[in-house]
């Protein structure tokens, strides 16, 4: 009976320890690498129908895509109408979409892949212009803002929006508040929100909100002005973080945070001061990483803010390298491309092991469940 007993107890210690240890399980990120075509430095990324698409960039400026299949882990190349850095993306649907940049001159053209027919088309946006930003939303893809030629030769801002209506496959235009380039872009639920940017010389802290639903703007101002900072969303949360903070280009930690449902905005800080950074989101996990730091070294540090604990963690690239790109397809978050890199085209490939497994509040309950279970089976055997 005793033995029995002990048994018992043994048992109800190791069930309530797997209770524990379920329920106190956070987000696990593991890394492996990668290597695509072509250098990819200034170039653009975004996910469409379980691909990953890293497009353009250079050197030497390229029209390269190299494609990864999260369904089969492989990769593949396509090519873009033309070959440009400094463009933008962003998917809908099946659908992803390249657009603007720089290559012997401004580009206004939109290169658009569709996943589901693996064929190209293309567009045109209303202005030609590099470093704008790109956010999908509402069953809308828009290109706001980027740097555009002026007069005598000279380079200006962009205030212009261009706006392509996917059911209706129609463009609209419409204009910022700010004439802006180098600005990033964030969705929230049915909000396009394009923040900070450069209009002359110093950066701004004009935020321009877009709502898909009542297809009005609004504005708003971000507690730190920045440009070519990275930008990305979790939650009803939107990240704008790192980037140059006045006009003699020094890079910031600081990280602007707009909340959607309260209209509020925060800070934070990030581990490290860079800028030309890179930034997604996989599962509860915001990532930021790379960029160029104070000493414009190559950065290896990747920020992790897990949105469900509130809290802050760090880990790190294979290689320090700036002006690489970032998307996530599944539970998967790719950081691929960027300058300082010792190969061509390396990418670094973080998997959310925990997003395809049970929930940890499931988890927990089965353990407990399995726990009941046992004591049941010990206490019947010891009365027999």
């Amino acid at each position: 009976m005793e033995k029995v007993m002990g048994r018992l107890a043994v048992a109800v210690g190791l069930a309530w320890a797997v209770c524990l240890s379920r329920t106190s399980w956070g987000d696990a990120l593991q890394r492996s690498t990668a290597n695509m075509s072509a250098n990819h430095v200034q170039a653009a990324a975004t996910s469409a129908g379980g691909d990953a698409f890293f497009a353009g960039g250079g050197p030497p400026t390229n029209n390269v895509v190299d494609i990864y299949s999260r369904a089969t882990q492989s990769w593949s190349i396509s090519h873009l109408s033309l070959g440009r850095f400094d463009l933008a993306a962003a998917s809908s649907g099946s659908e992803a979409f390249f657009a603007g940049g720089f290559g012997s001159t401004y580009s206004s053209v939109v290169d658009i892949y569709n996943t589901t027919t693996s064929q190209w088309s293309t567009a045109a946006l209303s202005q030609p212009r590099a470093e704008l930003a790109a956010v999908s939303v509402g069953g809308n893809v828009i290109f706001a803002g980027g740097q555009t030629a002026g007069p005598g030769g000279t380079q200006q801002s962009s205030g212009v929006v261009d706006i392509y209506n996917v059911a209706s496959n129609t463009w609209s235009a419409a204009n910022l508040s700010v004439a802006r380039s180098g600005l990033a872009g964030a969705a929230v639920g049915n909000l396009a929100i394009f923040a900070g940017g450069l209009p002359s010389g110093t950066p701004s802290n004009v935020v321009d909100i877009y709502n898909s639903t009542t297809h009005a703007w609004s504005t708003s101002t971000m507690p730190v002005a920045m440009c070519f900072e990275s930008a990305t969303s979790v939650g009803n949360l939107a990240f704008f973080a790192g980037g140059e903070i006045n006009a003699a280009g020094n890079f910031s930690n600081v990280v602007d945070i707009y909340n959607s449902t309260t209209n509020t905005w925060s800070t934070a800080q990030l581990s490290q001061t860079r800028g030309f950074l890179a930034a997604t989101t996989v599962g509860n996990d915001v990532l930021f990483g790379g960029g160029s730091t104070t000493t414009f070294a190559e950065s290896n540090v990747v920020d992790i803010y897990d949105n469900s604990t509130g809290t802050w963690s760090t880990t790190t690239l294979s290689q320090g390298r700036d002006s690489l790109e970032a998307t996530s397809v599944g539970n998967q978050a790719l950081f691929g491309g960027g300058e300082g890199a010792t190969s061509i085209g390396p990418v670094d490939i973080y998997t959310d092991t925990i997003s395809s497994a049970p929930e940890p509040a499931s988890a927990a309950i089965i353990g407990c469940a399995m726990a009941a279970l046992l004591i049941r089976k010990r206490g019947a055997r010891s009365r027999e």
